[in-house]
């Protein structure tokens, strides 16, 4: 969370923010963002990530030890929408953010599909 509070995020530790209570849940594990692309083609994904601190541009990224910090009930406006969720991508090896990348939780009342015979 240090690190993601490094990046200039005020909320980073969770807590009371702007008058909302700030969760975080953590995860850690390899990451990989995107897949192969077809025959000759490049990687599908997030591709030429510069690593903090090196002169390393990872062409993509692909079973990469990483951090996964989730904030919730957070405001990050975006593309005519505010999300309430932001995610941080953060690299084991370099204590850098990779990327960053935000959700809502959408409440639906759609049925769940029946399988007749299951």
């Amino acid at each position: 969370m240090q690190i993601v509070h490094d990046f200039g995020i005020p909320f980073a530790f969770g807590g009371d923010w702007e008058g909302l209570q700030v969760t975080v849940s953590a995860a850690y594990g390899l990451g990989t963002f995107g897949h192969p692309g077809p025959p000759g083609m490049p990687w599908v994904g997030l591709q030429h990530v510069p690593l903090k601190g090196t002169d390393v541009v990872l062409d993509h990224i692909e079973n990469r030890p990483m951090w996964i910090l989730d904030y919730g009930n957070v405001r990050a406006g975006g593309s005519q929408a505010e999300f309430r969720h932001a995610v941080y991508a953060v690299d084991e090896e370099t204590r850098s953010v990779l990327t960053i990348w935000f959700y809502d939780v959408i409440e639906s009342t759609i049925e769940t599909p029946v399988v007749p015979g299951n």
